[in-house]
């Protein structure tokens, strides 16, 4: 192809940044005596029928503050154990930045004269613990019939861009994404898709880790957020089936099926969900800029209508082989599809005029497929004290073929029908081995290691017609090879010092070799670095209702393939975006505190 089709060429997706919103609603929940109730379960709700829109636990003075609220109308709940749940009265968002200050909500203690008493456990919807924030999907009502991608998008502090695949918490972005404690590999994009066709039923709850331990991998500056699945804990055969249906642009529906046999020694479960999404996304990007001298603007517009359809399974068992030993294996994996029909336009505008529009209709399919394997084991020796040894392996496949068709006569412009195809296999192995033991009564030690292997290929081919033959343009088909092997040991202690004093300190060491190839050139990318990872955890309770707490950590955000790989990323006509293999790591130190007023 010819230097000058260059500037044509990269009309082929659109990306469309959105930045998250600056609106915010604050208040405060006071006890009947005007003293703060710390530690609240604050629940923002629509106004038109009680829908969870999002929610937090208030700090340890009884503030909230809830960040990125659409214009709309809504009411919030307060509500503690041991006092009564309170509504706010009705109020409106009016604009997407704007700030609203709520009067301070008064909880009246629970009081009241029993009879019989029948205790049923119920876990609060949110729990505030040392390192985390839980968040129990199966306590609130608001999951059923949801996603998971839903009830993480209405979790505390956790904002998602769809558009941009961006996932943050607290405001920070390099979020990790665990599964069962599994750190996900996958892209944000496909990770999101996983997320939107899993049934919420499947999730038993939701920790915000926002300053992981050392026991955790330190990738991601962000924090890491775990997903943990439900599993059936009573004896026999246990199951649960639902369906999902809605209606938007198009047709959305969905179903879940769990199911647990358990015996005194065997465990068998399982799971699988489906979700077919129909949707249509309207991009519009403009921008403007100096060319030979001339200011000039440019509009870029796509329609795109997409189905999605997503099936995830898992298959895993437990067996106790003596009261002290378990082993277990776990098999699961889903496939997601996307297929896209999109219309791409874009337009020059200049003081004198305008460049004749560029038009290019595509189609796309987009199919990411993954399975995993796990084998584990489990020793205890005595209570409290135990080893665990896991052994994965992970496999994913990206397949991407996309077909374009030029609609503009443009003399030198792009061939009237072209394809790109892109294709990632990647290649997983993990190994980890942890051992806890208490020491004395108010101490307990963590130690372990942790080793992973990971190999992918990306091969992306341009082609296109001339003269009636399928021609490979040689400049943007290219084949990359990365290998990553990251090796880590981690130390750590949990304190309890006093009744009123918790503590939990350690520091993980982590070894990376990084090595990016192409079939043109070796060594791209070849790195080898280590990393000390120190973290600690500090609580101090003032009072029954009152605590103070601190944490200091440090994480990394290795650069992603894409962000490393030199090939061409596609924006428009007249720019684009390309991988940097000068790209280093990112480190970030964080430091929360909070102490009652």
């Amino acid at each position: 192809m010819k230097d000058k089709h260059t500037q044509w060429l990269w009309l082929l997706v659109v990306i469309s940044t959105t930045g998250f919103g600056q609106s915010r609603i604050s208040g405060q929940v006071q006890d009947s005596e005007g003293k703060p109730l710390p530690f609240a379960n604050v629940l923002l709700l629509a106004a038109k029928d009680s829908a969870l829109v999002k929610g937090m636990v208030a700090s340890e003075t009884g503030w909230y503050q809830l960040e990125q609220v659409t214009k709309g109308a809504y009411l919030l709940q307060a509500s503690m154990i041991g006092y009564r749940k309170m509504y706010s009265s009705p109020f409106t968002v009016t604009s997407s930045s704007s700030s609203t200050d709520l009067p301070t909500l008064i909880l009246p203690a629970e009081s009241q004269q029993l009879g019989e008493v029948t205790v049923v456990a119920q876990k609060p919807l949110y729990e505030q613990q040392l390192d985390r924030l839980v968040v129990n999907v199966q306590s609130s009502i608001a999951s059923a019939g949801g996603t998971a991608l839903e009830v993480l998008e209405r979790s505390p502090g956790v904002a998602i861009n769809g558009q941009s695949g961006i996932i943050a918490l607290n405001g920070k972005e390099g979020v990790g994404i665990m599964i069962n404690g599994k750190l996900s590999r996958m892209p944000i994009s496909a990770l999101l898709e996983m997320l939107r066709g899993m049934n919420a039923a499947n999730l038993e709850k939701i920790e915000l880790i926002a300053t992981p331990p050392a026991r955790y991998d330190a990738e991601g500056t962000g924090g890491l957020i775990n997903l943990v699945l439900k599993q059936h804990p009573d004896y026999g055969t246990n199951g649960s089936l639902s369906f999902t249906a809605g209606y938007g642009y198009r047709e959305k529906t969905g179903a879940s099926l769990t199911l647990t046999h358990r015996t005194r020694k065997f465990t068998l479960f399982g799971d699988y969900s489906f979700f077919l999404n129909r949707k249509r996304q309207w991009a519009e990007m403009s921008r403007s800029f100096v060319t030979e001298g001339r200011a000039a603007y440019s509009n870029t517009m796509s329609d795109r209508w997409l189905v999605g359809i997503n099936h995830t399974a898992r298959l895993g068992l437990e067996y106790a082989i003596s009261p002290k030993t378990t082993i277990g294996g776990l098999l699961s994996g889903y496939r997601n599809t996307w297929q896209i029909e999109a219309q791409n336009q874009s337009v020059n505008l200049y003081p004198g005029g305008t460049d004749q529009p560029i038009r290019i209709d595509n189609q796309e399919i987009n199919r990411w497929r993954h399975l995993m394997g796990n084998l584990n084991l489990v020793q205890t020796f005595q209570p409290g004290r135990e080893l665990r040894l896991d052994l994965d392996y992970l496999w994913y496949h990206a397949y991407n073929p996309t077909d374009y068709w030029n609609r503009s006569a443009i003399e030198g412009g792009l061939p009237q029908s072209f394809q790109l195809r892109k294709e990632t296999p990647i290649r997983m192995g993990v190994f980890k081995l942890d051992y806890r033991q208490p020491l004395g009564e108010n101490v307990t030690w963590e130690t372990g290691v942790k080793c992973n292997f990971s190999r992918f290929t990306n091969q992306v081919g341009l082609f296109y017609e001339a003269a009636g033959e399928q021609v490979t343009d040689s400049v943007h088909t290219q084949k990359h090879y990365l290998s990553e092997h990251i090796g880590a040991a981690y130390t750590s202690f949990t304190v309890q010092v006093n009744a009123k004093t918790k503590l939990l300190a350690g520091f993980r060491y982590e070894y990376t070799r990084t090595q990016l190839d192409s079939d043109l050139e070796k060594g791209i990318v070849n790195r080898r670095y280590g990393n000390l990872f120190p973290n600690v955890q500090f609580s101090y309770a003032f009072s029954k209702n009152s605590s103070g707490q601190f944490s200091y950590g440090r994480r990394i955000t290795r650069p992603a393939f894409n962000d490393l790989a030199p090939f061409v990323l596609l924006v428009g006509p007249d720019n684009f975006m390309s991988g940097n293999p000068a790209l280093q790591p990112a480190l970030a130190r964080t430091i929360q505190g909070a102490v009652p007023a």
